[in-house]
């Protein structure tokens, strides 16, 4: 500062402070985690500095000086000060000259100021959607156009989602288990000047998806379908889900829900009649946000039933099993009566035969008493998890007819000189036949298959008299129903 006096001795001081600095913008050094700060050059050629001023929320402070006219960037590198928070800044200028004792440099007032923005957000990971929401960019020397939102994620650089002037902004994201980040630029009015936000980087978790879900088996117990279901234990789910369609699939109803499952699980739906018909099932599964996010296999319970019956055989039929993931194996047909007691194997079929003709004929000796009882299991073939699941039909049981011949004559010297009815298919624990006199008196009594008469009269070993005798016969066949019917015996010799 030196100044050349028209007066000889005179003293001449500088003492006008330069103009205040204008801010042309504060943005966000995304890469260093710095802000940065630039302005325009004073118009004052004097200037030999400028000083920075900081805001936290509390005070105004200086931070640092610039030196040099031309020098118009300042970096805050202080991260923790401005790393979640709005901080303002303004220039203020300082020429080279000094005046008064202490000397003081001429100093400009503080322009206006200015603030980096900082970007939020909120993840709903049951809706995949991100609300974001920032602060407002003041004092561009024109007003602020409008705002700039962009993202990334693990598969995609940074792109431009849309534009807009309003401080907050929701973005559904299209996939889940990513990272993303987002960050958001505001533009100033007719003038190339901008400022870029922090980014805001998150993981978006989802809801798992089960690697699997599977209904591995439909059976009938009695009046219970009771079903087979694996799932995956371990991520979250909240609940399943278990639907049965009474139409051959054509709609589904939620018959009921079981809440944090552990798995695997067998499920016993009371309200089903498979006695008289099948049921088709799938189960849902109910995540963490309860949406239903994955569907099992469907499952049909089999029904089997009887055709028209021909003499001494069965015809029975059934419909398949679906939808194991590799189809039915074989068919085990199993059967049961009055002799064996349990159930036991009769005959593998493939896959597509869905009907079979059972002749019994060489079962109706005694104590067979009619009744035939079958059920069908079939068999998955290996899914690819390993396992082979199985469903169990209902339980079919056929009732036959008795056959009964009873005699009408006893000769006592005859050949055949014992009177017995031959009866088959019938109840032989509720088994009598009682012989009465044409007056009514009872002459014998017969009460097992192996009884017989031999025209004697009861307990006295007195052969009956000649002539024409009464006979009852009571018997119990497979339904437990009771019958009797009557006739004549003629009894010669």
């Amino acid at each position: 500062c030196d100044f050349i006096s028209n007066m000889d001795g005179g003293l001449i001081e500088d003492q006008t402070a330069p103009d205040a600095p204008s801010i042309k913008n504060v943005s966000t050094d995304t890469i260093n985690n710095h802000i940065v700060t630039n302005w325009s050059s004073s118009v004052a050629q004097d200037v030999a500095a400028y000083i920075i001023f900081k805001f936290s929320g509390v005070t105004w402070n200086p931070i640092d000086t610039v030196y040099g006219l031309s020098n118009t960037t300042y970096i805050d590198t202080a991260s923790s000060t401005f790393q979640n928070s709005v901080v303002q800044y303004a220039i203020a200028a300082m020429d080279s000259c000094s005046y008064g004792l202490p000397a003081q440099n001429n100093t400009s007032s503080a322009g206006l100021e200015h603030q980096n923005i900082i970007l939020t957000h909120q993840y709903d990971q049951c809706s995949g959607e991100v609300s974001l929401s920032w602060n407002e960019y003041i004092n561009f020397s024109t007003s602020v156009n409008y705002y700039q939102i962009f993202y990334k994620n693990d598969l995609q650089s940074w792109t431009l989602i849309d534009t807009t002037s309003n401080l907050s902004y929701i973005y559904t994201l299209q996939e889940g288990d990513l990272n993303y980040g987002f960050t958001v630029i505001a533009i100033a009015d007719s003038t190339n000047y901008n400022s870029l936000s922090n980014q805001t980087l998150f993981y978006a978790n989802q809801p798992p998806i089960p690697q699997f879900s599977y209904l591995s088996g439909v059976s009938v117990f009695g009046d219970t379908i009771s079903l087979s279901y694996l799932g995956e234990n371990g991520i979250g789910i909240n609940a399943i889900h278990i639907y049965r369609s009474d139409d051959n699939g054509v709609s589904y109803i939620k018959v009921d829900s079981i809440l944090n499952p552990v798995f695997p699980i067998i499920y016993n739906d009371l309200s089903a009649f498979p006695s008289y018909q099948s049921y088709s099932y799938q189960i849902a599964v109910i995540d963490s946000c309860n949406n239903e996010v994955a569907f099992s296999n469907i499952g049909k319970s089999i029904f089997l039933e009887s055709q028209e019956l021909s003499f001494l055989s069965n015809e029975i039929f059934w419909n398949s099993y679906n939808k194991w993931q590799n189809g039915v194996e074989n068919y085990e047909l199993f059967y049961s009566n009055n002799v064996n007691g349990t159930y036991q194997s009769l005959i593998f079929l493939d896959s597509s035969v869905l009907s079979y003709n059972h002749d019994f004929s060489s079962l109706i000796e005694s104590p067979f008493n009619g009744r035939m009882c079958y059920k069908i299991i079939a068999n998955e073939t290996t899914n690819d998890l390993g396992i082979s699941g199985e469903s169990i039909s209902n339980l079919l049981c056929i009732d036959h007819e008795p056959l009964i011949f009873i005699p009408n004559a006893l000769n006592v010297n005859g050949i055949n000189n014992r009177w017995k009815p031959s009866s088959r298919l019938i109840d032989f624990s509720d088994f009598k036949v009682s012989i009465f006199s044409r007056n009514g008196s009872l002459i014998y009594e017969l009460t097992s298959e192996d009884d017989f008469w031999d025209g004697t009269v009861l307990n006295s070993g007195i052969l009956a008299p000649l002539g024409v005798y009464v006979y009852s016969m009571e018997f119990k066949n497979s339904k437990g129903d009771f019958f009797k019917t009557n006739g004549n015996i003629t009894l010669i010799k």
